[in-house]
């Protein structure tokens, strides 16, 4: 579906649509709607046949099958994991602006350090794997897991000083 006609939808559903690109559109569509937001998150296949995105999230060779490799759907994850991330951040942050004094500085500048890692870490090794041939793409793969299980003990202590039992980024 092209992203003039994703934007159309979400904005009959009230779903701002201003400089967001189609994969995260689309999600946000989804929750809008009470669905889950698994548009292109790795999923080899799909029970929800009657889905408007099923053609755009589930590439098919010429007979129909999925045909994406163990690097891009890990791939694809990893993007979906990253918005889940991103989105955990921002609801911390809410949480952590309600604070009072110094524990409130102290919170939302760690936030703010772990937001530049991930960007710098994630970000980086997601462009190494997509790069990689498909015979060297797990090396990185285990960097990868090793970053996200940093962030996850650091998100986790923050939440921690917030107060919020929040899950951590997946791993």
């Amino acid at each position: 579906m092209k992203i003039k006609k994703v934007r159309k939808i979400a904005e009959n559903l009230g779903v701002k649509t201003n400089e967001i690109e189609k994969t995260v559109l689309i999600r946000a569509i989804q929750s809008q709607e009470g669905n889950s937001p698994c548009f292109q998150s790795g999923m080899v296949s799909c029970d929800q046949y009657d889905c408007c995105w099923r053609d755009d999230c589930l590439p098919e060779d010429s007979t129909g099958r999925t045909h994406l490799s163990k690097k891009e759907k890990y791939l694809n994850k990893l993007k979906f994991d990253i918005e889940e991330f991103k989105n955990n951040i921002d609801e911390l942050k809410t949480k952590a602006s309600e604070m009072v004094g110094k524990s409130k500085t102290e919170v939302l500048d760690e936030l703010k350090r772990l937001e530049k890692k991930s960007e710098e870490e994630i970000k980086h090794k997601i462009h190494e794997v997509a790069e990689a041939g498909e015979d060297v793409w797990k090396k990185t793969k285990k960097g990868i897991d090793h970053s996200w299980d940093d962030l996850s003990k650091t998100f986790k202590k923050i939440s921690g000083k917030v107060g919020k039992d929040k899950n951590p980024p997946p791993s």
